[in-house]
């Protein structure tokens, strides 16, 4: 259980949970000088000049077995941006493909919180810094293409 601050606790609210598909990901040495790591982005798009309504975040990511090899529990305020990187670190043998997934379990004090809870991830080169694999909040359904 987890709290939003200035709120009920997490469980006496709506909780979202939000699932990634898995993605294969090669870690590469633990150093981090080579390879690939993922990241988990949760973006408060409620207004900072409003009262503030934090999104409560817990993040998770299980590897092939479904083990959790790494979670964390932070807020988000209001326009700002929070994420959690898996690395080689946390991994068994980084130096082969590894097929990983994560959820975001989140909560706001005030209203929806797919409405203003939203997450993504991606898996970023290493030496680049550059993401090569993007996936949007599992929630958003994309608009209609215009004809």
């Amino acid at each position: 259980m987890f709290a939003v601050a200035g709120a009920a606790p997490v469980d006496a609210l709506t909780l979202v949970t939000k699932r990634f598909a898995s993605v294969g990901v090669f870690f590469g040495d633990r150093e981090a000088t080579t390879g690939q790591f993922v990241r988990v982005n949760v973006a408060n798009v409620g207004d900072p000049d409003q009262a503030p309504n934090p999104c409560a975040a817990q993040v998770r990511f299980f590897d092939d077995a479904g083990a959790v090899v790494r979670q964390e529990r932070f807020s988000v305020a209001n326009g700002r941006t929070g994420s959690l990187d898996l690395t080689a670190v946390y991994v068994g043998n980084p130096d082969i493909r590894v097929q990983v997934r994560a959820t975001v379990q989140v909560a706001t004090a005030i209203g929806d919180p797919n409405a203003l809870c939203r997450t993504t991830l991606e898996v970023v080169d290493v030496e680049t810094r550059r993401t090569a694999v993007f996936f949007t909040d599992p929630e958003l359904v994309p608009a209609p293409l215009a004809q």
